[in-house]
């Protein structure tokens, strides 16, 4: 699976300490995105998803994995694997952030099956000239889908915040759902 990051322990990417994996290449385009460097589909770095589920296996104090991008779905295999291994080696939930709609996912069988595998989808372009200040969404456009009895709209009560993350190699980065910054 071609990835852009992942942070291992991140609390402002859905309910509780999860485990954030951003997908590299997307070709929608949304108005506004600020991760513009996960666009490119030559980017970013090769993980099979047996080696992603050992690195999530190896975090402890996490309840879930949150998947986002990139767009996860235009890898529609790898995101299959991986959230099938996540359901049936691991207790975590597992959220997806997709710019496309749920309409669009239902009508490819590709993406459709992943849905079978998660929690939680929250889909639809994000738009900069509509933000949101609470959900754990970017823009007020996007939709929380549920699949399981895991979460319910009341777990995305939350105003947004964000998250710096600091390391050894002088690198930082900011995660989260800034409404401003």
């Amino acid at each position: 699976m071609n990835i852009h990051s992942i942070i291992p322990n991140s609390a402002v990417n859905g309910p509780g300490n999860r485990f954030v994996i951003w997908t590299q290449g997307c070709s929608l385009n949304c108005l506004g995105c600020w991760n513009p460097k996960t666009h490119s589909f030559s980017n970013g770095n090769y993980f099979s998803c047996l080696e992603l589920l050992e690195r999530i296996g190896k975090v402890t104090n996490i309840e879930g994995i949150t998947i986002s991008g990139g767009e996860p779905f235009e890898q529609p295999n790898e995101l299959f694997e991986l959230t099938k291994l996540i359901r049936e080696e691991t207790n975590l939930s597992q959220i997806v952030y997709s710019g496309y709609t749920i309409n669009e996912i239902r009508n490819d069988k590709n993406m459709e099956i992943i849905l079978s595998n998660i929690d939680v989808l929250i889909d639809g372009r994000y738009n900069s000239l509509k933000p949101s200040k609470n959900d754990f969404i970017g823009s007020t456009n996007q939709k929380h889908h549920f699949f399981s009895n895991k979460y319910s709209i009341n777990d995305f009560q939350k105003q947004n915040e964000l998250e710096y993350h600091f390391s050894l190699t002088d690198s930082t980065v900011l995660t989260g759902f800034p409404v401003k910054i």
